[in-house]
């Protein structure tokens, strides 16, 4: 699954070489369900393809990350706009 930012939005990503523009993520699962799958996320760059960097997060820690998330989310949207 990728997800592309919306309005797009241009962030940067630091991968094995270097950094580059990036414009959405990749999100795949990796592994058999029924054991300790895990998911990947990898950074979509500015040619929209999938960059050589990526993050693994075991599937028992997605609603811990998920949570997190969310805080930063509620805190940046209740903030002051600039």
């Amino acid at each position: 699954m990728i997800i592309m930012f919306k309005n797009k939005r241009v962030v940067s990503y630091l991968g094995r070489n270097g950094t580059g523009k990036q414009t959405g993520i990749e999100i795949l699962p990796i592994g058999d369900p029924s054991s300790n799958q895990v998911v990947t996320l990898s950074p979509v760059n500015s040619n929209g393809n999938i960059a050589n960097c990526m993050i693994d997060i075991p599937v028992n820690d997605i609603p811990d990350v998920v949570r997190q998330l969310n805080k930063i989310y509620k805190a940046a949207a209740n903030a002051p706009a600039h």
